[in-house]
């Protein structure tokens, strides 16, 4: 009896291994960015900036804020005056080269800004962003945006 459960023991060590390592271990870089981009997206709707800083690189510079306490501060003031922010990803892509990888992200968003429709990008409307990511300390953070055309239109 002891040799079954010892048995069925080790099975499921070796059936977690293999999980472990083909979800965390052997997948790619657009895979892992990709969940980057997910997390991200997610935390924006929970308004959760201290997920937000941990996805972007301390060697951010970009369009939106120049470096990233700049950026945060942007996105916190977003969070202030906006609410039910959401964010809906039609398409990503992705393209990697060694320890860096463009992204473009097109997307919808929906919320309120000041008790009106939200105006950065028209609710319910296309737009696209630019994210540039770089491979620092075995993950994957950004280092720059590229804030939607139609963004920089709006005042």
């Amino acid at each position: 009896m002891k040799r079954i459960l010892i048995s069925i023991l080790v099975l499921l060590l070796i059936v977690l291994s293999f999980y472990v390592l083909f979800h965390f271990v052997f997948i790619s870089d657009e895979t892992r960015i990709q969940r980057r981009i997910e997390k991200g997206r997610a935390a924006i709707e929970k308004e959760n900036l201290l997920t937000l800083a941990g996805l972007v690189s301390e060697k951010y510079r970009g369009n939106v804020g120049t470096e990233k306490s700049e950026l945060l501060g942007y996105l916190h003031q977003l969070f202030q005056m906006s609410e039910n922010i959401r964010i809906q990803v039609h398409s990503t892509e992705i393209r990697v080269n060694g320890t860096e990888a463009d992204v473009s992200v097109r997307f919808t968003m929906s919320g309120t800004l000041d008790g009106k429709d939200f105006s950065g990008v028209q609710s319910g409307e296309t737009e696209t962003i630019g994210l540039r990511f770089a491979k620092e300390d075995r993950a994957w953070r950004v280092v720059e945006v590229t804030e939607p055309a139609q963004m920089r239109s709006h005042p």
